[in-house]
């Protein structure tokens, strides 16, 4: 067993499981510690989503005003939400 200081200052129990060959082959770790990582990866993939849609919308103002897509009024641009 293999104790692990993390950015929250608490120490953490991790447990590796090892072949016969002493190669690592799983990691176990307390479930409060998994459920902390599974909610920082939904926020992380949130944030990818959001940045992708936020480069999109760059994108299309940058064609907007160089004239190669319709520019939109603001009731247009709420009713495509």
């Amino acid at each position: 067993m293999y104790a692990k200081e993390n950015s929250m200052r608490q120490v953490t129990s991790i447990q590796f499981v090892s072949d016969e060959k002493g190669n690592t082959q799983a990691v176990l770790i307390p479930i409060r510690e998994w459920e902390k990582i599974q909610k920082e990866l939904k926020m992380l993939r949130e944030m990818k989503s959001m940045k992708k849609h936020l480069r999109k919308a760059l994108s299309e103002v940058k064609k907007m005003k160089q004239g190669e897509l319709p520019k939109m009024d603001m009731k247009s641009f709420l009713n495509e939400c």
